[in-house]
């Protein structure tokens, strides 16, 4: 994140409630599919929310492949509501990503791919069973 956006610093873990880990996008830099957050009732994703100069919201939107003056983006940025280090009291407002045009199948990711998100995800201490639930996704693809 730091390579994108310098002025960048982690905040605090968050848990996404109602939403799914999915991979909607094919993508040929990771040979795969690449991830993306999918409603779905009593689901729920993890992540970090990191804090950044506003002026900087330009880079992370182009390095997610956003463009709010283009019609068409690979994702679209949305504001939603997360809960801190998964505390239901504890909400913040996060922009998150989403895939624009998702497939209605399911794309395996690469296990380049999904390593590198399960390497992010403890080395921020994300929840350990969520880090399994990730692991079990590199075994089944």
């Amino acid at each position: 994140m730091q390579k994108r956006c310098p002025s960048s610093c982690f905040l605090c873990r968050a848990l996404l409630k109602d939403y799914k880990l999915a991979f909607t996008k094919e993508s040929s830099k990771w040979s795969g599919g690449v991830a993306d957050m999918v409603k779905s009732v009593g689901a729920r994703v993890w992540g970090v929310v990191y804090q950044l100069d506003e002026r900087e919201l330009g880079l992370l939107d182009k390095s997610e492949g956003y463009n709010p003056n283009r019609e068409k983006n690979c994702y679209i940025r949305k504001e939603l509501t997360v809960c801190m280090d998964g505390d239901k009291r504890k909400q913040v407002m996060a922009y998150v990503y989403q895939v624009q045009e998702p497939s209605t199948s399911h794309i395996p990711p690469s296990s380049k791919y999904l390593n590198q998100i399960i390497s992010a995800a403890e080395s921020r201490g994300i929840d350990p069973e969520y880090i399994e639930e990730l692991k079990n996704k590199v075994r089944n693809t």
